[in-house]
C-alpha cells in the first residue's frame, strides 16, 4: 500500500513537472494493473471457495473422511495413571489430558494410525504427546496397521498445565497432497 502511494506521488510530481515544461504525459493504463489485481483476488477467492471447510470434532462425535473414520469417544483428565507395577505422575502443577478414540479404516488399502501423526496445541502453544506405562481405561496408545474395514481403539495423551483452557489436536493421515486432516477440540467442559 505504501509503495502504491509513493508511486502515485512520484507519477504526479513527474506529470506536474512535465506539464510546466510543456511536455504532454500519458499515464499508463490502470486497467491492466487493476485487472491483474482483480484476477489474483478472484483466483484466490475461487481457490478458497472450492476447499472444503474442516469441522472441529468434540467428544461424543465422529468424523469420517479420506481413509479413516475417527470416533472421539471421550476426554478425561488424570492426576496420575496407575499401572500394574508403576504409577505415572505428571510434574507439579500439571495434569494428564487423555483423549480416547475408535478408528476405522474406510479405505480399500491398509492404513497406519499412530498418536505421533497428531499435532496438538494447548492454549495455542504446541505440546508433545505422552505415553504411559499404565493404560488409562484399559486403552493402549493409538497405534495400529488396519486392513480395510478393520478398527482399533486407543488414546492420545498430553501433559498440560492444570489451568489449561483449550486443547486442539490435528491428526493427519498420509502425506500431502493426498492427506486429510481430522480436527479435534477439547475444553474443560468437554471432560467426562
Amino acid at each position: 500500500m505504501k509503495k502504491k502511494i509513493v508511486l502515485i506521488a512520484a507519477a504526479s510530481a513527474i506529470a506536474l513537472s512535465a506539464a510546466s515544461c510543456g511536455i504532454t504525459f500519458t499515464p499508463p493504463e490502470t486497467g491492466t494493473v487493476a485487472a491483474t489485481e482483480t484476477e489474483a483476488i478472484t483466483d484466490s477467492t475461487i481457490e478458497s471457495e472450492t476447499q472444503t471447510p474442516v469441522s472441529i470434532i468434540k467428544p461424543g462425535n465422529y468424523i469420517s473422511q479420506g481413509n479413516l473414520k475417527f470416533i472421539f469417544e471421550s476426554a478425561k483428565q488424570y492426576t496420575e495413571i496407575k499401572g500394574d507395577y508403576f504409577t505415572d505422575k505428571p510434574t507439579d502443577g500439571n495434569v494428564y489430558l487423555v483423549l480416547f478414540f475408535e478408528v476405522e479404516n474406510i479405505s480399500k488399502e491398509d492404513q497406519y494410525v499412530n498418536a505421533w501423526n497428531a499435532d496438538a496445541f494447548i492454549d495455542d502453544y504446541i505440546v508433545n504427546s505422552s505415553t504411559f506405562i499404565g493404560n488409562p481405561n484399559n486403552y493402549e496408545t493409538l497405534s495400529a496397521t488396519l486392513r480395510p474395514g478393520k478398527k482399533t481403539k486407543g488414546y492420545i495423551a498430553y501433559e498440560v498445565n492444570k489451568n489449561w483452557s483449550k486443547l486442539e489436536v490435528i491428526y493427519t493421515d498420509g502425506y500431502a497432497p493426498l492427506s486429510h486432516e481430522y480436527n479435534f477440540e477439547i475444553t474443560p467442559e468437554d471432560l467426562s
